[in-house]
């Protein structure tokens, strides 16, 4: 399924929702925005940040409850490390990090201040996408709304209530284009990892053929083969292991031969997706099994 968090980018002056994140650089360097909010608060943040001896280092954060004179409920201040030597995965990782606070806040709309000098519009659309692929939850067969980790507080082993994250950044039009390819991806990221989190009884071959066919909707060309059509292929080994399920076995082959063009040279992703089932448990060793 596609990624269930919607992405909007506003400008940084625009006035964030009251659960926010906001980014701060190494050693605690706060940003035009963050410097505004530390004054407004009569100095909260600097002062919690020295406290907690907050460095802003990556995949660090600090959690602020109501700053005094804000309209803000929660803030968290996450740290962006090095900004000016962060890598596109760095800003991925940020933007994870950053969802997993504020999914903990237990809202559906939350901000994200890309208060740093040396976060551009690509960076702020790499954080996009790490907050979309932090945010994936699998839970289609949850049948209660509560849940131990609910009742607990921990709504990041919970089913997620974030539905929106608003991140503010200096051009959100530039940002907001970078993000379509983002997009893209994580939404692929997030189907490769629906189908692995489906169990055996649920998807097997035959069905899993189905979703693949399913991508024709979007130019993906795919070509379902049956045991027949197997069989004339002298496919043997495949249809050996087949044999120990249940269930028919089916060969799914997508080709998606994107764009044309006269200056480079195709560059070409080979790869595959198996069912697997208990079928296959007995005929392997226990160590590493759950890698399968």
């Amino acid at each position: 399924m596609p990624a269930s968090l919607e992405i909007v980018f506003r400008a940084l002056a625009d006035s964030p929702e009251p659960v926010a994140a906001l980014l701060v650089g190494k050693d605690a360097a706060l940003g035009k925005v963050g410097k505004s909010l530390d004054k407004q608060t009569d100095q909260q943040l600097s002062r919690s940040m020295s406290a907690a001896g907050f460095k802003a280092g990556a995949k660090s954060s600090l959690v602020l409850h109501a700053p005094n004179g804000s309209d803000l409920k929660r803030l968290v201040l996450v740290g962006a490390g090095d900004a000016a030597k962060a890598t596109a995965q760095d800003w991925v990782v940020v933007g994870g990090h950053a969802c997993g606070q504020l999914m903990s806040a237990k809202t559906e709309t939350a901000s994200f201040i890309a208060d740093v000098g040396a976060i551009d519009a690509q960076a702020a659309a790499d954080v996009a996408m790490g907050a979309l692929l932090r945010r994936y939850t699998f839970d289609i067969y949850k049948t209660s709304k509560t849940s131990d980790a609910e009742a607990n507080g921990d709504a990041t082993t919970a089913s997620a209530s974030l539905r929106q994250l608003v991140i503010h950044t200096d051009k959100p039009a530039d940002a907001a284009e970078a993000f379509e390819a983002r997009k893209a991806v994580a939404d692929g990221v997030c189907l490769a990892r629906d189908l692995v989190n489906e169990p055996a009884n649920v998807l097997g071959p035959v069905e899993f053929a189905e979703r693949c066919k399913a991508l024709e909707a979007v130019g993906v060309e795919v070509e379902i083969l049956e045991v027949a059509e197997i069989e004339e292929l002298k496919m043997g080994a495949l249809l050996a292991v087949a044999q120990g399920s249940a269930r028919p076995a089916r060969v799914a082959v997508m080709q998606w031969h994107g764009a044309k063009s006269k200056r480079t040279k195709p560059l070409c992703f080979i790869g595959k997706g198996v069912c697997f089932d208990t079928g296959g448990i007995s005929m392997k060793p226990a160590a590493g099994m759950e890698d399968m």
